[in-house]
């Protein structure tokens, strides 16, 4: 079941810095990462890490965002 309120409408509510960012802003985002972490779930306990690797891997801050993959 689900149950939906339905609020009364703002005068010019695109226009208000509250709603700014937009309510679905990263909608796609959030699903994507929510039905990833469902599917890996079963899978996570069988991860095992190996510390020393792990050690040499360069950090985010050092690898910088690729736009292009």
């Amino acid at each position: 079941y689900f149950i939906i309120k339905k609020y009364d409408f703002t005068e010019k509510a695109y226009d208000l810095e509250a709603n700014k960012e937009g309510w679905f802003a990263n909608f796609a985002e959030l699903v994507t990462n929510k039905l990833f972490s469902e599917l890996c779930a079963p899978y996570l306990s069988s991860v095992v890490v190996d510390q020393e690797v792990y050690a040499t891997v360069p950090s985010m801050q050092e690898i910088k965002i690729n736009y292009f993959y």
